[in-house]
């Protein structure tokens, strides 16, 4: 169970023992001096704040003691509150709630975003790519420490706190207005767990789960992914493809590893609102208009049509698949959306 840190504990525990404070010198000289309530209060908020105004009444030999030992206890706690209140201020603790509470606001107002459980060494690379194209991302990570260390200009990456196997934690990510989530925890049987209640929380989810063992990948459908990715395999199939296709490695990775690689392989669905909705190809005119290339064209029954004709009629739900630079990308999204 992930414990999260809370910054305001010295301030409450400041608060505290004022109250403390404050309690005890009303009660005692309630019984040492018999005053009222009202008058042992009074005695004891101008002795704690030392603001020198005269006693109530004269004290006794008791009642000097205990108001000396008053003194002491109650200056303490007002330089330990002040102290705390301080480094509350000058370390940022205040700049980092209200960040949160800002980010908790925003995360209520978003739709179609991305959520990503795990932000270890695959997750990383997966959020710089999810951001690289433009879309909002809410990363969970139970180590504060990988929240942290990521460093993201984009103002739509949500970095949350807790544990991803929680449905409080996903629904404050808000996976019932997702539009697909990657689950990439160290171990199968979290991403297991965490398949299993994204797909209950929200059916209609697209899950990606990572998987260490490659004869866990059909578990992991089972329970709900759409697909089963396991790193090893990749790493495998890009190891032999360096050896037999190098150029053709080279190439992918202009598109996918450069961090200033602008190329990409996208797809783009076609829908009831699309501008393109009914056309040819050619009156689409989509390398016109956007500067992507099609290169494939997947029907809505699945059959993928490589190097399409020109005379091929786009209907709805049939998906694009397009080469083309991220900024000419987002032109074709405008142009099918």
């Amino acid at each position: 169970m992930v414990k999260e840190f809370n910054p305001l504990k010295n301030i409450y525990i400041s608060f505290f023992c004022l109250f403390g404070v404050l309690t005890a010198g009303t009660v005692g000289y309630m019984i040492i001096e018999q005053w009222s309530f009202t008058e042992s209060l009074y005695m004891t908020i101008i002795t704690v704040s030392s603001v020198g105004f005269k006693e109530v009444r004269d004290l006794d030999l008791k009642g000097e003691w205990f108001t000396i030992t008053l003194i002491l206890f109650g200056m303490g706690t007002i330089v330990y509150g002040i102290t705390n209140l301080t480094a509350f201020v000058v370390e940022g603790d205040l700049r980092k709630i209200l960040r949160k509470s800002r980010m908790e606001k925003n995360l209520d107002k978003l739709n179609n975003h991305f959520i990503l459980c795990g932000l270890g060494r695959v997750g990383v690379n997966i959020a710089n790519e999810i951001l690289r194209m433009g879309y909002p991302l809410v990363a969970i990570d139970s180590e504060e420490k990988n929240l942290s260390e990521y460093e993201s200009p984009s103002s739509s990456f949500f970095p949350l706190l807790g544990d991803a196997t929680s449905e409080k934690i996903l629904e404050k990510a808000g996976i019932f207005r997702a539009k697909g989530l990657i689950s990439a925890l160290p171990t199968d049987s979290e991403n297991l767990f965490v398949v299993l209640t994204a797909r209950q929380l929200n059916p209609n989810l697209r899950i990606i789960a990572r998987v260490n063992e490659e004869e866990n990948s059909e578990k992991i459908i089972r329970a709900g992914a759409d697909k089963a990715v396991c790193p090893a395999h990749i790493g495998g199939l890009r190891m032999a493809s360096e050896l037999i296709r190098p150029t053709v490695v080279d190439f992918i990775d202009k598109m996918i590893r450069e961090k200033d690689g602008k190329l990409r392989v996208e797809e783009a669905l076609i829908t009831t609102n699309s501008l393109i909705l009914g056309k040819s190809l050619m009156e689409a005119q989509i390398p016109q208009k956007s500067g992507c290339v099609v290169v494939a064209l997947r029907r809505a029954d699945g059959k993928i049509e490589f190097n399409p004709r020109a005379e091929m009629v786009l209907n709805e739900g049939d998906t694009i698949i397009v080469i083309g630079e991220i900024e000419k990308i987002r032109e074709l999204k405008k142009l099918v959306s």
